[in-house]
């Protein structure tokens, strides 16, 4: 799996738990499950292995049930379509995958255990690096002629609690540089012809911090400083 879908289910997970009760109520009538809404559960059976564990784990968090055995039935406990996402996201933090079909078609830990897949958390990546083809929107991006290809840019802003350690913050941005190839991507215009290429440069300097504590918020004061 990509980790942009990771992120994209990340993010998912997250907005519905922000959801009020009636709107995840609304979500869940949309999605078409029925559900009964009462729960009951088979005699207790613990967890045998790792994987069923994790699953099991999972589940007490998401239904908020603190005792669930392996052959308990998921919408027999109350589960629904918006809480298998959430599960779906949860276990593979823990780097257990299976799909929402699948949770529907095997809905005990003990079925659902023996059709997920274990995989590394954290895989290992290589840079690529030399001339990589240009992409449609790359192309169609240097087909505008636009007078200053290097001022284009997109930006964000995000804020960070009070007293946050920008040394981890600047130590984030180097790990997602050193992740993505094509933030290290280079352009370069040879005989008419714009090519791409990803120089693995590490030592280049990505962030800069300011501090604007001590001047007054005007627009004009602080673009001076930036």
């Amino acid at each position: 799996m990509s980790s942009a879908s990771k992120n994209e289910l990340d993010d998912l997970s997250k907005r519905i738990n922000e959801l009020s009760p009636e709107k995840r109520q609304l979500l869940e009538l949309l999605l078409g499950e029925e559900n009964d809404s009462g729960w009951k559960q088979e005699e207790y059976v613990a967890p045998s292995n790792e994987i069923e564990q994790i699953i099991t784990t999972v589940w007490q968090q998401v239904l908020g049930i603190k005792q669930i055995g392996v052959n308990d039935n998921f919408f027999e406990l109350g589960g629904d379509s918006i809480q298998s996402i959430q599960i779906i996201a949860k276990t593979r933090q823990y780097g257990i995958y299976f799909t929402t079909n699948q949770l529907f078609e095997h809905p005990t830990i003990i079925q659902l255990s023996k059709i997920a897949q274990k995989r590394s958390v954290r895989q290992e990546t290589t840079i690529a690096t030399g001339e990589i083809l240009l992409t449609p929107v790359q192309h169609w991006f240097f087909e505008q002629n636009l007078a200053d290809f290097h001022h284009w840019n997109q930006s964000i802003m995000l804020e960070v609690k009070e007293g946050e350690d920008f040394a981890l913050v600047q130590e984030a941005f180097k790990q997602l540089f050193s992740y993505h190839d094509l933030l290290q991507a280079r352009f370069e215009k040879i005989d008419g012809v714009w090519k791409q290429w990803v120089d693995d440069n590490k030592s280049e300097e990505i962030f800069s911090y300011y501090d604007l504590s001590s001047v007054d918020q005007k627009e004009d004061e602080v673009s001076k400083l930036i």
